[in-house]
């Protein structure tokens, strides 16, 4: 469950990296 978690922190922090890089480049 703990894995679990941590992959969905990190799937959520590349989903943010990845907004973030998106509006950079508009």
């Amino acid at each position: 469950m703990d894995l679990l978690m941590l992959a969905l922190g990190a799937g959520l922090f590349a989903l943010a990296i990845g907004y973030t890089y998106v509006c950079e480049r508009l």
